[in-house]
């Protein structure tokens, strides 16, 4: 039987072909080498203790509103016909300055009147006490009847009662003479202009709006879960704009307010505090709440089921490090931190950031927060 023929060009392609086997095959392991080793390497965490405590402060942000401690709105006791308003909103004023003016020439005409009643009456008054002077030496001598003299002292008395009333009248037109003038009760500023020249106004109907410019006072309205904190005359602190200013509690009312379902406070600035009305105002309050748990920074959490948050502690086998889930109830956040509680043990090592590369059992290596 003949044997096939064995070229020097076949050996060639044998001797190729095994060559680049050998190569695929060494190629193939020292990739498998790699990959086994890289996937042997532990991952670098970062980790923070979890240190147990009896409490957390849970700290509270109440807006309210700066107001002038005198805010009045301010009108004429008598009624009458605006004559002149001289006070624009954004007008400066001090006390006792004359801001409007009712017309008062039917007021003058009856002081005017009541003046003359009162002359009248008073020449009249003079007669009859002559009269019954004289009429008391008559009768004495028996000259005058007695029903004569009584005539004349009792129109006399009756005499000095009306000169009473006429005073009294007259006094009242004074007086409704120097209402018809508004005066500022104080020193501020014109906040509104709320009537013109010409305008009849009632008694007690707001013609202008004066603010003090001086004492003002932060309204906060509280929540029930802090109101029983708060007590009269001590000082909270409350941000405005870029101040923080220590303010005593002026007052705290006894009611509830039915539509925002807060306590009003009422808390005095001091005198050098640069503010004005209607601005914003922030009272920073603290409540211990009693409840044992820690303190673990936001990024350690994992959403878990039912309102539960999973976290990763790193623990140690004969291997090394490796990470572990466990389950926990976020009672509080503040910031970028949480307080926690759950069967976590004292310092467990809490892996504290890059939780979503991870997964229970995966290897690490355990590095301190904060470390680089």
């Amino acid at each position: 039987m003949p044997y096939p023929l064995i070229t020097r060009g076949s050996l060639i392609a044998s001797a190729g072909a095994v060559a680049l086997s050998s190569a695929a095959a060494i190629l193939v392991y020292l990739n498998t080498q790699e990959t086994a080793s890289e996937k042997s390497l532990p991952l670098p965490v970062t980790v923070v203790d979890y240190v147990p405590e009896d409490y957390y402060v849970r700290r509270a942000r109440l807006l309210g509103v700066v107001r002038a401690a005198s805010d009045s709105a301010l009108g004429f006791e008598v009624a009458g016909t605006v004559e002149s308003m001289r006070a624009r909103a954004g007008t400066r004023v001090n006390k006792g300055d004359v801001l409007a003016a009712l017309n008062s020439d039917r007021r003058s005409a009856e002081l005017r009147a009541a003046q003359a009643d009162l002359a009248r009456i008073r020449i009249q008054l003079e007669l009859a006490g002559l009269q019954r002077e004289r009429l008391a030496e008559l009768a004495n001598k028996g000259l005058a009847s007695k029903q004569a003299f009584d005539e004349a002292r009792l129109g006399e008395t009756a005499l000095q009662a009306e000169m009473a009333a006429t005073q009294a009248r007259l006094n009242s037109a004074e007086l409704a003479i120097e209402k018809s003038t508004l005066r500022a009760p104080y020193d501020g500023v014109i906040a509104a202009r709320l009537v013109e020249e010409g305008a009849a106004v009632n008694p007690g109907m707001p013609v202008l709006r004066l603010v003090a410019n001086t004492g003002y006072e932060a309204h906060v309205g509280i929540p029930m879960a802090f109101s029983a904190q708060l007590t009269e005359g001590n000082s909270y602190v409350l941000r405005i704009d870029d101040q923080v200013i220590s303010a005593p509690l002026r007052a705290i009312r006894a009611d509830l307010d039915p539509t925002t379902l807060t306590i009003g406070a009422t808390f005095t600035l001091p005198k050098q505090t640069a503010v004005r009305a209607g601005t914003g105002v922030v009272l920073e309050l603290q409540e211990r709440i009693n409840s044992r748990g820690g303190w673990l920074p936001l990024t350690a959490l994992i959403e878990g089921e039912k309102g539960l948050w999973n976290i990763l502690v790193v623990q140690t086998n004969a291997s090394g490090f490796y990470v572990n889930r466990e389950t926990v109830e976020v009672l509080h956040s503040d910031n970028n931190k949480v307080y926690v509680r759950g069967t976590l043990a004292n310092n467990a090592r809490v892996v504290a950031t890059g939780v979503h590369r991870l997964s229970p059992g995966a290897t690490v290596e355990p590095m301190n927060y904060g470390e680089q």
